[in-house]
């Protein structure tokens, strides 16, 4: 029977295992003739005594240490772990943006982006459009290390609103009058014809701006817009793709949606409601559909069937254009 342990191969080295033997005996007794001290003896002690002081560094391994905790640190390789895809990152970007936390400038300072890459990367369709862009791990790394600090996206809980010209606060009972639009209609309106004025991109900056207002939340608006269609169909679902009409991009994107067309008639009812003057552009798209106003029958999938030798582009009217290339 082949023993469990071969004591001649411990032989050529008897000295050296009794010298560990020895080492660990005399720790043993070490530790008993004196138990673990506490941070704070250590620390009376030395305040205490009249030497110099011994500093001793935490161990990185104690549960109260703080040493070794890098967690947070740009150079922490679990940071550049993806755990959203850039379709995620552009939804929480625009709920930090839409919170008044920072503006659009500063987060992408906070990140350390160009305005450039930034922009493009907000446009960029897809769940993982954008993979590519530096500003999808920079601006995931910074909500990363907000969670792992415990921080949310802050909601806008503020009960009031300054004004610029008497600084007085006004309730949200006051801002919801004034967003209120019930009493206007327009000619069209119960037959879905109102002549539309502005491009896709227009309405997608007028909806973003007024989001970022006081008690203003995406599906209350779509409950205010879903009023248009109402009128002409009492049983009319409530309009749900806002969000999705917000990530196009172009003149024409989303025109045939209702979220475009919807609102638009909010926003030119709340122009009519404080007296707005029309905008140089407005006036612009006046002149060039006419009385009918911008098509939205159809969008920018549209097709058409030109020459070879012709290129099809579009203005940021939302024009087409033939030229020959």
């Amino acid at each position: 029977m082949t023993p469990l342990l071969d004591h001649s191969i411990l032989e050529p080295n008897q000295s050296r295992v009794e010298s560990i033997i020895s080492t660990a005996d005399e720790f043993a007794k070490y530790a008993r003739a004196h138990p673990k001290r506490s941070r704070e003896d250590d620390e009376d002690e030395n305040s205490n005594a009249g030497g110099t002081e011994l500093f001793i560094p935490n161990n990185p391994w104690d549960e109260d240490s703080d040493v070794g905790d890098d967690s947070n640190s740009d150079d922490d390789p679990s940071l550049m772990v993806m755990q959203y895809n850039p379709n995620q990152i552009r939804s929480k970007i625009r709920a930090f943006i839409n919170s008044g936390e920072m503006k659009v400038g500063e987060f992408q300072r906070a990140i350390d982006v160009s305005a450039h890459s930034y922009t493009n990367f907000m446009k960029t369709k897809g769940v993982m459009g954008g993979s590519g862009s530096d500003t999808y791990p920079c601006a995931h790394r910074f909500f990363v290390k907000r969670e792992r600090k415990g921080l949310k996206i802050p909601r806008k809980t503020s009960k009031t609103v300054k004004t610029a010209k008497d600084g007085k606060g006004k309730d949200l009972k006051a801002v919801a009058e004034e967003l209120d639009v019930s009493m206007i209609t327009l000619d069209g309106e119960e037959s879905l014809a109102v002549p539309v004025y502005d491009t896709c991109d227009d309405i997608r900056t007028k909806i973003n701006a007024h989001l970022r207002k006081p008690g203003v939340t995406m599906a209350g608006f779509g409950r205010v817009i879903n009023e248009t269609y109402r009128k002409n169909d009492p049983e009319s679902k409530p309009v749900h793709g806002i969000q999705n009409f917000l990530e196009k991009s172009g003149p024409r994107a989303g025109a045939t949606s209702k979220t475009f067309y919807g609102s638009y008639v909010y926003f030119e009812k709340l122009r009519l409601k404080h007296n707005k003057k029309k905008s140089e552009k407005r006036l612009e798209m006046e002149d060039r559909y006419g009385y009918k106003g911008f098509e939205t029958d159809y969008d920018n999938r549209q097709r058409f069937i030109i020459p070879t030798s012709m290129v099809a582009c579009e203005d940021s009217y939302g024009t087409k254009h033939v030229v020959r290339v």
